[in-house]
């Protein structure tokens, strides 16, 4: 974000205008002037003239003329004059954006101080200028109350269809609310958003780091170490750098500081490194690899700017205010949160890979030529937000034409038994045939009239259930049999869908409310013991009962459809209220920084 005036300098320079002007007030001017009176309708002319115009740096030019038409363009802010107090606690209200991770300047914080600081004695000039900072005051402080409460910025404009959570329209806010001389100041100060637990959370972990003198010290080179994993008691060029960080970021202490004498990675070292990875969302296995680097190197400015990116994502969505029960999934986390009435459960989960970094220059070829080969793949997991309407027990899985042109043909062209090797059926016109006697020769990897499904079983790639829910991807949950995948701190591995750790558990969570099925009918149907004691007894006897467990494909709907919420943050806190920062997998922290920094128009909220 653009550099702006500190709050330590626009602090001081806001109480140094006080004292000027109790000076000011107290002395007596060396020469007696004819008291001039002061003409209100003159500033109103001028303030009506002033909205006739085009004014630069307005961002809510249509609204202002409303409301002053409607108010016969009489002045709000002309007390300020003599009122030094309410002068100071507009400034340090504007300036105080920066602890929303908002931008005073956009705000007009420097102009209104500047302007209220020169303000001319000569009453022609002087009208203009009150004029001129009526306006910018009002625009401030509407957009500043918009801001705080809705965003600065509009997530369907910068993410298009990716983004589908709910977010709130300014349909019944009351945009004119700060136009209030005596309750300005209240009113932006208690926005719904000064509710949200995790959003007082980021500010006051913004605060901190702002408030944080340290700089940042030299980083650890990550280019020769794309390859290196270094572990517990090997050699490393780079203690020195490594243990004056972890000093540096609290992980060591700075007595500490004698291990950047040793030339193997210690074990001390090595414990302050676990810690670190615990918190940036890594595996805390104390090896030294390139996500480890990264996370080591993650600078004070890059902290302060993962933070504002959350804030405003937190005044888009506040997850706060949605009631329970429903199923809640955090991206970067790779989590999925099960919320209850009275409790939470999570568990891990796998998601879409990030884009290609050549995206835009391939898509570009493909516009070009049209080829479907040349076209990239995106198989990044969108923002949803949708109601789970069923579930399916044994599922087959009907394989993406994507996926079968890209990965699959190549290896059923060389191999004509791979289909069946590998559990998929061939159906042409929905009718079953066998694929282990068609010539792919004779037909293109984009034009061929067949449809591959996978037989349901343990080594479907959906696993043994999957959970269903609208959306315009075709995005679900699902199981899956690739177990391992979980082990990994990173675990963007699909192609678009969301592979689940536990999906006995989610399924559980969702047929709490069902009257047809209960709970332990589900389980048993899943192969697992019944909770009810008396039935588990009965489970354990009775080999007849294993007859329950569903080998067919079977769709069991829900009563009452649960809400799930697909979201995007870099950073959580822990039941201890630690923060934890995650890789912007997607990069989409850095789409929101660069908006927010940037200088807007915006439509106007008047009907």
């Amino acid at each position: 974000m653009e550099t702006y005036t500190s709050r330590k300098d626009w602090k001081a320079s806001v109480l140094f205008l006080f004292y000027c002007l109790l000076i000011l007030a107290c002395s007596k001017p060396e020469t007696e002037k004819a008291p001039i009176d002061f003409e209100l309708s003159q500033l109103s002319s001028e303030i009506k003239l002033l909205l006739t115009k085009e004014i630069s740096d307005i961002t809510y030019p249509e609204e202002l003329k409303q409301f002053y038409k409607s108010h016969s363009y009489n002045s709000i802010w002309h007390p300020l004059r003599n009122d030094s107090l309410k002068k100071l606690a507009l400034i340090e209200l504007l300036f105080s954006a920066e602890f929303d991770g908002l931008n005073p300047t956009f705000y007009h914080a420097n102009s209104i101080k500047q302007s209220l600081h020169k303000l001319s004695n000569d009453f022609d000039s002087l009208y203009k200028q009150l004029a001129h900072i009526e306006i910018l005051i009002s625009d401030g402080l509407i957009a500043l109350q918009h801001d705080k409460v809705f965003g600065r910025i509009n997530p369907l404009q910068l993410f298009g269809s990716n983004y589908m959570l709910p977010i709130d329209t300014p349909n019944n806010f009351d945009i004119y609310a700060p136009l209030d001389y005596k309750y300005f100041k209240k009113t932006i100060e208690s926005p719904s958003n000064e509710n949200h637990i995790e959003y007082q959370k980021l500010k006051l972990a913004l605060l901190r780091e702002l408030e944080n003198n340290e700089e940042d010290i030299q980083n650890i080179e990550v280019q020769a170490l794309n390859t290196i994993k270094l572990r517990l008691n090997e050699p490393f060029d780079h203690i020195s750098e490594l243990t004056a960080i972890l000093i540096n970021k609290g992980y060591l202490d700075v007595k500490d500081s004698a291990l950047s004498s040793s030339e193997t990675y210690n074990r001390k070292l090595f414990n302050a490194v676990k810690n670190l990875q615990e918190d940036y969302g890594l595996h805390p296995d104390g090896v030294l690899g390139l996500n480890t680097i990264l996370a080591l190197n993650f600078s004070k400015q890059e902290k302060i700017a993962q933070i504002q990116a959350n804030m405003e994502r937190c005044r888009w969505f506040k997850l706060q205010s949605i009631k329970t029960p429903f199923v809640y999934v955090n991206l970067p986390e790779y989590k999925l949160y099960l919320h209850y009435l009275d409790s939470i459960r999570s568990q891990k989960i796998c998601i879409g890979k990030k884009k290609p970094k050549n995206y835009n220059e391939k898509l570009s070829k493909f516009l070009e030529t049209k080829k479907w080969y040349h076209k990239p793949v995106n198989f990044e997991t969108p923002q949803i937000h949708s109601k789970i309407r069923y579930m399916v027990v044994n599922p087959k899985w009907g394989v993406p034409k994507s996926i079968v042109m890209r990965e699959m043909w190549h290896l059923m062209k060389k191999d004509s038994c791979y289909l069946s090797d590998h559990h998929y059926e061939v159906y042409q016109n929905n009718k079953l045939i066998d694929g282990d006697t068609i010539n792919w020769d004779l037909y293109k990897a984009d034009k061929q009239p067949f449809h591959i499904k996978q037989k349901a079983g343990e080594f479907n790639a959906l696993g043994r259930i999957k959970f269903i829910f609208p959306n315009p991807f075709s995005i679900y949950l699902h199981d899956t049999p690739q177990k391992s995948k979980f082990e990994n701190a990173q675990r963007s591995v699909s192609h678009g869908c969301v592979r689940v750790e536990k999906p006995i558990e989610i399924g559980e969570f969702l047929i709490r409310q069902n009257k047809k099925i209960s709970r332990d009918e589900f389980r048993m149907m899943m192969g697992q013991k019944p909770l009810d004691q008396e039935l588990e007894k009965q489970w354990e006897t009775d080999t007849l009962l294993y007859d329950q467990i569903e080998d067919s494909t079977k769709i069991i709907f829900l009563d009452d459809p649960i809400c799930i919420f697909f979201d995007y943050r870099t950073i959580s806190f822990s039941e201890d209220d630690k923060i934890q920062y995650f890789f912007d997998i997607y990069g989409q922290d850095k789409l929101i920084i660069d908006e927010l920094c940037r200088k807007q128009s915006r439509n106007t909220l008047v009907e």
